[in-house]
């Protein structure tokens, strides 16, 4: 076994995880109220808020670490996290922040977890979920969060998060790390309703509306920050990916 599995086996034992969220739930609220923050289009989002509709939420999961921070309202969400071992610390941490999780993936309990959402979004909860999860490609959109839109007929609200002093990992995703201190941007872009139909043209068309508006809030989050913006990978996309 490799170095790297002996430490995440040891990060993520059950006994560690809940204290790792804590500390990592800690530093997310000292890196947000240290920061000087600026929200763009918000008013997108205030509008589920006020309407109590129920919204899915698309980021990219390299922008994860302070998503919670954005959704500036008590109305109930709940994120869409990996049943890999290391999506336990990041459930410990949303949960420490006030975010249910639903675990599951394309390759475990993703039928389950389908269901979950389901039942979530008619309850009248928001649901988060990065469409580049839980593998990649990096900021490429899968079809699965259109397919969710349309059954449960909620709208996808992309948002993007950047920040001026951040450690930007060299994982798969390209992770970034925010650091106490300096600007911040948050931005919401506009909604993307669902595929009036299951065809796969109609669906297609929605999943590419969707790629196109995060990489441009991303890219433009970024370049505001000072960042050099993350491109996406090359790879196009595995459609059949849920």
């Amino acid at each position: 076994m490799s170095i790297g599995r002996l430490i995440g086996r040891f990060l993520t034992a059950p006994s560690r995880v809940e204290r790792i969220g804590r500390w990592l739930g800690a530093y997310a609220r000292l890196v947000w109220k240290r920061g000087q923050w600026e929200v763009i289009g918000q008013a997108r989002a205030a509008e589920f808020w006020e309407s109590g509709r129920p919204v899915i939420i698309a980021f990219w999961h390299g922008r994860l670490f302070l998503l919670p921070f954005a959704w500036a309202t008590a109305r109930p969400v709940a994120a869409l996290v990996s049943s890999h071992r290391d999506g336990a610390v990041v459930a410990a941490l949303l949960r420490e922040l006030g975010v249910d999780s639903i675990r599951g993936s394309t390759n475990r309990g993703g039928a389950t977890a389908l269901r979950a959402m389901v039942r979530a979004a008619r309850g009248g909860v928001s649901i988060a979920m990065a469409p580049d999860g839980p593998r990649g490609p990096r900021m490429r959109a899968s079809d699965g969060i259109v397919a969710l839109s349309r059954l449960v007929d909620a709208p996808i609200l992309p948002v993007a998060i950047s920040v001026e002093r951040g450690r930007l990992f060299g994982s798969w995703d390209r992770f970034l790390l925010p650091l106490v201190g300096g600007r911040g941007v948050v931005m919401w872009g506009e909604a993307v309703q669902p595929p009036v139909s299951a065809d796969p043209q109609a669906i297609e068309a929605v999943r590419r509306r969707l790629e196109e508006s995060l990489l441009a809030l991303t890219r433009h989050a970024d370049e505001r920050c000072g960042r050099v913006p993350v491109e996406p990978e090359l790879a196009e996309p595995d459609i059949a990916r849920a």
